[in-house]
């Protein structure tokens, strides 16, 4: 839990979005991630991205040692879960923007 003063930094940090929280996100092209902001085990912030695959991926930005507890780490692989979902929701939405 972070505490409430840290709130504009925080909002800074995931462009307004809430952290431990799965968001569909484009990138510059329009191409859709899904992606959690939260904070490692040392209270640094990092992104995760959940692939189309069920893949997992930490992306390095500026961390040189990103740090996640056993706990941490279970949270994300649940949360893989509803990103699964939001993947399907992506493709469907796209199908039916094609026709």
């Amino acid at each position: 839990m972070m505490p409430d003063d840290m709130q504009p930094y925080r909002e800074y940090l995931t462009g307004g979005r809430e952290f431990n929280v799965l968001h569909a996100v484009p990138d510059d092209t329009g191409n859709m991630h899904v992606v959690m902001f939260m904070m490692d085990a040392e209270f640094d912030p990092c992104r995760v991205l959940f692939g189309p695959e069920g893949d997992i991926i930490f992306p390095a930005d500026n961390y040189v040692w990103p740090s996640f507890t056993a706990s941490q780490l279970r949270f994300i692989a649940y949360m893989a879960k509803g990103a699964a979902k939001m993947w399907a929701d992506i493709w469907a939405e796209e199908l039916t923007n094609v026709g």
